[in-house]
């Protein structure tokens, strides 16, 4: 209504509304809509970036739009938009707009591969935080860190990072990010064989997601737990947590938690002896990962393909997955991952 009366002010202010309202409800393709209208209107009304209230609009709506963009997998945007962050931050000589999108910086690292830069870049960031006494943005960051050294192979070093960014994030109550650091921590436990640490971070994260009710969030707990009980061998608690998972995610628009439970439960059907479900599910995790850009899942699926074509008595194509899954974690600095694929080529 404003934006048909010309009043460019009111309407990039109720985009803005309907972007945060839409957010708060995971309706995310309506809140990168409404956000994109507002930050267009807001850049007509100053295009040379000289209202600071209007500048530090634009960057709350980027940073929430954002979220969108690595929900949706779209990295392209996600850059684009970190970089005009960057340049609003230097705008305005504003220091926690700064510090923010270096640490979403570090975090976009990982998803391209970049582990090692993203671990030293998090570090850093980590003790800035500290010394500030910022304790729940030295807690991401030390989050950030762990994800990039279990990428890595370096697991030991991971638990160390997700550990102590824990003990911060409990002291803030930071229950969002505690989340998060349990997810990941439950993950580097599955990683080294330790299932049962890995479903024990599972249950504590859901017991957080209910006590704050959480509903959404639960599709983390549910998929970790689901991945740890398929390999501890309750495989029908497992598919029943990780279709739970799934369906939460599909429901929020997550692509990359949609990408995890598939890819497990591919992985399920394969060692259940369901060799077409699981060349199917396996496959369509693998587009995702590949739509979704997220490289630090693409060689575990492709072993999982090749698995299930040796299995299937089709040994050129799965030596041609498991090759193509030794190249890809060898590019991304994977050191088990390479291993893996190393061995499953020995294998075939």
């Amino acid at each position: 209504h404003f934006l048909g009366a010309g009043d460019q002010a009111q309407a990039a202010h109720y985009y803005r509304l309907a972007a945060e309202a839409a957010s708060r409800r995971y309706a995310i393709e309506t809140m990168l809509s409404a956000s994109t209208q507002a930050i267009a209107l807001l850049q007509e009304l100053d295009p040379h970036m000289r209202d600071r209230d209007g500048l530090h609009a634009q960057a709350t709506i980027i940073d929430k739009r954002m979220w969108g963009w690595e929900m949706v997998g779209d990295m392209t945007a996600y850059l684009r938009d970190l970089d005009a962050l960057q340049a609003i931050g230097t705008a305005l000589q504003d220091r926690e707009i700064r510090i923010r999108s270096d640490r979403l910086r570090a975090a976009a690292l990982i998803r391209l591969g970049r582990y090692r830069e993203a671990e030293e870049m998090a570090l850093a960031n980590a003790a800035r935080h500290q010394q500030a006494g910022a304790l729940e943005d030295q807690g991401i960051c030390l989050t950030i860190a762990g994800r990039a050294r279990r990428e890595l192979g370096e697991y030991a070093g991971a638990v160390a990072a997700f550990e102590e960014a824990l003990v911060l994030l409990d002291r803030v109550e930071s229950f969002v990010y505690q989340i998060q650091a349990y997810s990941y921590l439950s993950t580097t436990y599955w990683l080294m064989g330790d299932y049962e640490e890995a479903l024990s971070c599972g249950e504590q994260t859901l017991v957080i997601c209910e006590r704050e009710s959480m509903p959404e969030r639960r599709r983390f707990a549910l998929g970790d737990m689901g991945a740890a009980a398929a390999m501890l061998g309750r495989e029908t608690q497992a598919r029943q947590w990780l279709e739970e998972s799934l369906a939460l995610a599909r429901r929020v628009t997550d692509t990359t938690q949609e990408t995890f439970c598939l890819g497990h439960l591919g992985w399920l059907a394969l060692h259940s002896g369901e060799l077409t479900e699981a060349e199917e599910t396996l496959q369509a995790a693998y587009d995702l990962s590949q739509r979704a850009a997220l490289p630090n899942y693409a060689s575990w699926l492709l072993r999982g393909l090749a698995e299930t074509a040796a299995a299937q008595g089709r040994p050129e194509q799965a030596r041609a997955f498991a090759t193509e899954a030794l190249s890809i974690a060898h590019a991304n600095h994977q050191g088990a991952e390479e291993q893996a694929a190393r061995q499953l080529i020995e294998q075939i």
